[in-house]
Formats: C-alpha cells, structure tokens, sequence
C-alpha cells in the first residue's frame, strides 16, 4: 500500500498522480478514459474504460460441441457457464447437433433457473439466463435452501418413524428443487464478487462474507445430498422387502433428531447472530460423539443375529450420514462465531492497534 498526496488545482479542483506501473500494467495513455466508482465502505475504485467493456463482453459465451466428446460433459459446462454468470450461452457445431446432446442441452436447460433456449437451429442453440439476481437478497436464498433441506430431513425421520419408506421418494423430487436453489446461490454469489453493485442489491454488506455464503450453501446442498442417499437405502431396502427391526430403526430415529438440531441451531446462530446458539450446537456435537457411539454398539447388538450382510451395511451408513450432518452442523457454527467476532458486541470491544515491545 502506497499514499500520495492531493493537489489543488484551480478554485475547487482537487488531483492526484496515479502510480505509473498500475499504467504500464493496464496500457493507459494520455487521453485515455477512467472510470471511477464510489465503493459503500467510502473507497473509490478505477477502471480503465476497456475494463468496463469486457465485462460486458464476458455476458455471452460460446461452447464448441465438436470438442465434447460425451453429452454429460457439455451439460456439466453448460451449469458452469451458468454459475459463472453468463447471461447467453451459445453452442455450436459444424454439423447437425445430434439427439444425445440435443438432450443434454435441454436437461440442463430445465435444471437451471431461469435458464431457457431462446434460438434453436440444426448446429446452434443459444440459450438465455433471464433471472434478475437481484430479485431476492442472498440470505433470503440461503434460508430457502436450508427450509428446503429441513424438510427433506423431517420426511427422512417420518420414514425411518412410520416405517412408510414410500416417503423417501419426495425426498428426491425436493433434491432437484434444492439443487436448482443452489446453482443460482452459486450464479449470484460470482457475479456479485465481480460486480459489488450486485452485492449490495442482493443485500450483502461486506465483500469478505461472499465466500462465507458459498461455503454456507455447499454444506447445506451436501447436507441435501446425503438426505436424498439415506432416501435411496430407504426405497432400496422397500423394494426388497428388507427393513430393519422397530428398535434399530428408533435408534437411527434418535441419532437423526439430535443431527438434526445440531444442524438447525447452527444455521439460525449464523443468520440471527446469536453466538449462544452456535455455541451450544459445537457443544452438543462434542456431547453427540460419545451417545453415538453407545447407540451403534446397540444397533450392531440389536442387528448381531441378523444374517443380512445388506442390511447391517445400508444401516451402517446410514448411521455414518447422521454423523457427517452433524460435522457440517459445527461447520457452519463455526462461520457464525467467526463473523461474530467481525464486530462491536457485549462480549467482543475494540480496543484499537498495540505495539509490544
């Protein structure tokens, strides 16, 4: 970091030199245009007028499909593109467009909010994002998420409680819906780090708690993927006519729940700013770790004369996926205690910078 001083030049007109290798490194020269732009925390930031443009430019992205070998591969760019904030994407060939990539196009197109093709001939199809990212604030988007996801784990205990596994099944239809809510988290988070105008619209007050979202919003997208996997053991185990006893199916019931709250009560730490409840869901992780070991033993006991190595494993898992939920529950604890300390409280002062000698 560099200081210079202001000039005054004339009655009212202040100046000042900018460093000369910034120059050299954005090619400006004299008669040259600079864009300035007041920042919410009271910076100016200055662009290079081409700067400006390319941005614009970078709206709109072509894909060669004759260099994509398998239709899975173009559909997983076609959601990068999307992620990475294109608002048009284009695919070409130099021939026809063939059925299977026909199909992933439009496979991509329908998991992607606000994602639709808007031109369509026999070697291109241009696609369109429409959706403002600016319609709802980003945390608004992350709670969603996480009702999304809550709701998913409620049908999991209901299923595992009732012993009616044919409620897993709209554990995987919310799944789609769930990873749809994320790629536009996912859009509007890398357009807001390139664009701090859209940060603010979307209600982020400082820059730095972007990456926190994002990291927020993969643990609970994950969360939502390890639901939908106990959902497939769960239809899995119906369809065989395999289910584990009333007493097994409580304990993993039991060990569910406490996950559960372990997960609820970190994420309304992080969004209300109350350390106290993040606290207790790290608290109660560390308790969780010795009551789930004594549940295991007594399922494996419970299971030990069980001559289905099927079911003892897809139980196992099961078992292992209410404890990875806990681990991403003091995750996101430990975001919420970390921006808690970011400012002013009863219990954190500023007392401003100390040299020890």
């Amino acid at each position: 970091m560099e200081g210079r001083k202001l000039q005054k030049v004339g009655y009212s007109t202040f100046t000042i030199s900018l460093p000369a290798e910034w120059i050299k490194q954005t090619g400006l020269k004299k008669g040259d245009v600079v864009i300035f732009r007041y920042e919410k925390d009271g910076s100016l930031r200055l662009m290079p007028v081409e700067m400006v443009k390319s941005k614009e430019e970078t709206e709109h992205v072509a894909i060669n499909l004759d260099l994509c070998e398998d239709p899975k591969l173009l559909e997983r760019l076609i959601v990068g593109c999307y992620i990475a904030g294109y608002n048009t994407i284009t695919i070409s060939s130099q021939g026809k467009i063939r059925g299977e990539y026909l199909s992933a196009i439009r496979n991509a197109a329908f998991r992607l909010l606000g994602l639709s093709i808007m031109d369509e001939k026999p070697n291109v199809i241009t696609l369109y994002c429409s959706i403002d990212p600016t319609t709802a604030p980003l945390v608004t988007m992350v709670r969603r998420l996480f009702t999304i996801t809550v709701t998913m784990y409620n049908e999991v205990l209901e299923a595992l409680s009732d012993f009616n596994f044919s409620i897993a099944e709209e554990v995987l239809n919310r799944e789609f819906e769930a990873d749809m809510l994320y790629w536009l988290i996912l859009r509007i988070i890398m357009l807001s780090e390139r664009d701090s105008s859209i940060a603010e619209k979307a209600g982020v007050k400082e820059m730095r708690h972007l990456l926190g979202y994002r990291v927020i919003a993969k643990y609970i997208e994950s969360i939502g993927d390890y639901l939908a996997s106990i959902a497939k053991y769960l239809t899995i185990m119906e369809k065989k006519h395999k289910k584990p006893s009333r007493d097994v199916a409580n304990e993993l019931h039991r060990m569910g729940e406490i996950a559960l709250k372990i997960f609820s009560d970190a994420f309304e730490g992080l969004v209300n700013e109350d350390i106290k409840k993040a606290n207790k869901s790290i608290e109660d992780r560390e308790k969780f770790e010795a009551e789930e070991e004594e549940i295991i033993n007594r399922i494996m006991r419970e299971m030990r004369d069980i001559n289905d190595p099927e079911t003892i494993a897809t139980v196992r898992c099961i078992s292992r996926v209410f404890q990875r939920i806990s681990d991403y529950g003091i995750s996101i604890a430990h975001v919420a205690i970390n921006r808690y300390v970011e400012k002013p409280s009863r219990i954190i002062t500023f007392l401003g910078s100390e040299r020890f000698s």
